[in-house]
């Protein structure tokens, strides 16, 4: 729960524009129990709001820090780039995506060995 007084330009509010977290851009007292508040969506876009004391409780001042945290493994990474890119080989190029999936096939089952002579000889 945040106080009128706590909102000052530059804050990120919580609870302003639905649960969504907006940067306060301008506040303007209103007297004691109002706040005439600015704000900047993250998506884009304007807006301004009069704020009463009655509001306070859905207001929530939120902590500047790291939005997204990327401190996992390269090695992690990397396999997971590989299997986006084997899940999105059909949308460039069909023709590899079904040898790579005669491939993987071809290799995890071994008592398949059709599957392999065709690819040997199809020399795709």
């Amino acid at each position: 729960m945040a106080s009128l007084e706590d909102i000052a330009k530059d804050a990120q509010i919580r609870g302003l524009h639905g649960d969504e977290v907006v940067k306060g851009t301008s506040v303007d007292k209103a007297g004691d129990s109002a706040v005439r508040v600015g704000y900047q969506k993250c998506a884009g876009g304007h807006g301004d709001q009069i704020l009463l004391r009655s509001d306070e409780p859905r207001l929530e001042l939120a902590q500047a820090g790291k939005a997204l945290a990327v401190d996992a493994p390269a090695s992690e990474f990397k396999l997971a780039l590989k299997a986006c890119c084997i899940q999105l080989a059909h949308l460039f190029d069909p023709m590899i995506a079904e040898h790579t999936k005669n491939e993987i096939f071809s290799r995890y089952n071994p008592g398949e060995k059709y599957i392999l002579a065709n690819l040997l000889v199809d020399g795709r």
